[in-house]
């Protein structure tokens, strides 16, 4: 077990591939950009743990699930991350291995989600988040005395969300 761990927040998939090339190759000189690796947005992962030579990806919802067009771009620049990984491994043969893992937190499970098989093998590992109710969440609104919400609203308020399931 590694006994230190970097981690961050909101990484960017581009940042994750410049991350990828720099471990594996020790350089950053410019990359043709096949496949559209790069796709200069803001498409990231929520929480990335990198460990000795362990990459874990994690996509956290504290609200709701998984829609399938969110879940099917991270998907798809996984897999593009990942052949990135194999093509530098093949072409500078290299003795550097990284293991990848994929996991998504939220409270439920993914109704209607269509489970993708990962290019390292496997499938994506869902963790059922455990938030208790009553839940406490920000929104814009209308004043400071109501606090009924508002999206051109010049304030903005703690509200409780109740459990859908005991609504009495």
């Amino acid at each position: 077990m590694p006994t230190e761990a970097w981690w961050a927040t909101d990484y960017h998939f581009d940042w994750l591939a410049g991350a990828l090339k720099t471990f594996m190759t020790g350089k950053g000189e410019p990359e043709r950009n096949s496949d559209d690796l790069i796709e200069a947005t803001q498409e990231d992962v929520d929480f990335v743990i990198a460990a000795a030579n362990h990459l874990i990806l994690c996509e956290a919802k504290a609200y709701g699930a998984f829609d399938s067009d969110q879940y099917k771009r991270k998907i798809r620049r996984i897999k593009r991350l990942y052949g990135f990984y194999e093509q530098l491994k093949r072409e500078r043969e290299s003795s550097i291995s990284v293991q990848f893992d994929f996991v998504f937190y939220s409270p439920t499970e993914p109704a209607e989600l269509k489970s993708q098989s990962l290019p390292w093998g496997g499938f994506p590992v869902h963790i059922k988040l455990s938030i208790p109710y009553p839940r406490r969440a920000v929104r814009r609104c209308e004043n400071n005395e109501s606090g009924t919400p508002s999206a051109k609203g010049g304030f903005w308020c703690c509200y409780e969300i109740r459990d859908p399931a005991n609504q009495s």
